[in-house]
C-alpha cells in the first residue's frame, strides 16, 4: 500500500465498495490504511487526507448514479472505524442513519477545519447533479451548518448554488419542499427549507453590514460547476 499512489488505492476501494467483506483480510487492510491517512493528526499529512476525500467527493457529482452510490458507500466504510474487538461486521454500517457518514463523521476528521471549504465546494457541485431528494437535503444541511460565519463573498457562492438549484432543477427542488404533513419526510423537508432561508437571510444581513452592492456583471462572474449532460436517473 505504501508504494501505490493514493488515487490507485482509492480506486481499488471504489470499484469494490459494494462487495467489501469483513472475512477478506486484504479488504480490511486497505480500509485501515486509508483510515489512518484520513485520521492522521499530523498537519503535514493533511494534504494526503484531502486527496483521499477528494477522490470520492468528485464522484458525488458523477453523472453515473452507480458511481455516486459507490462513493457514498466508500465514505461509510472509511469515516467510521471498524471495531473488530466487538466483532462488528461491515454490513452493520447499513444500520446507521443514511446521513451519518457526512453529518456525524466527516467533521471528526482532524484535518476538517483546514479542508472544509474544499469539501463544501465539491458538495455544491454534487447538488447540481444528484437526483435523490434525501441526499440533496443532507448536502444542504451540511453546507448550512458549516458556513454560518463565512464572509459575504463565499456566502454569495452558496446563494448562487441554491438559486441555480431552484431555477434550473425546479422538479428536483420541488421534491425537497414540505407540502403535506402526511409526508413521512415532512420534518426533514421543513428543516431543509429552514436551512435555505437561514443561508439567504445571513447573506442579505452580511451585505447590509458591509454596505455591499452586487451588480449583474459581478454575479455573472460567479463560477459554479454545472454538468454538461443530465445525470443518470
Amino acid at each position: 500500500f505504501n508504494h501505490l499512489p493514493v488515487q490507485c488505492l482509492c480506486e481499488f476501494l471504489l470499484s469494490n465498495s459494494n462487495n467489501i467483506s469483513s472475512d477478506n483480510s486484504r479488504d480490511i487492510e486497505l480500509i485501515n490504511f486509508l483510515q489512518k491517512m484520513l485520521h492522521s493528526e499530523d498537519e503535514n499529512d493533511y494534504q494526503s487526507s484531502y486527496e483521499v476525500l477528494e477522490y470520492f467527493l468528485r464522484r458525488l457529482s458523477s453523472t453515473s448514479r452507480f458511481g455516486r452510490q459507490s462513493a457514498i458507500q466508500a465514505f461509510k466504510l472509511l469515516l467510521k472505524n471498524i471495531d473488530q474487538d466487538e466483532n462488528k461486521d461491515l454490513e452493520e454500517l447499513e444500520i446507521e442513519a443514511e446521513s451519518d457518514w457526512l453529518l456525524k463523521y466527516m467533521p471528526t476528521i482532524p484535518s476538517f477545519p483546514y479542508i472544509s471549504e474544499r469539501i463544501i465546494v465539491q458538495l455544491r457541485s454534487a447538488c447540481q447533479v444528484e437526483n435523490s431528494p434525501e441526499l440533496i437535503m443532507i448536502y444542504i444541511q451540511f453546507i448550512a451548518t458549516n458556513t454560518l460565519n463565512d464572509p459575504v463573498t463565499e456566502m454569495l457562492e452558496h446563494v448562487a448554488c441554491w438559486s441555480l438549484l431552484i431555477v434550473e432543477r425546479s422538479c428536483v427542488f420541488a421534491s425537497i419542499l414540505p407540502k403535506s404533513e402526511d409526508d413521512p419526510k415532512y420534518d426533514e423537508k421543513f428543516q431543509t427549507l429552514n436551512y435555505l432561508f437561514v443561508m439567504f437571510n445571513n447573506f442579505i444581513i452580511k451585505m447590509k453590514e458591509n454596505n455591499t452592492e452586487l451588480t449583474l456583471p459581478e454575479l455573472s462572474l460567479i463560477h459554479i460547476s454545472e454538468p454538461t449532460r443530465q445525470a443518470e436517473i
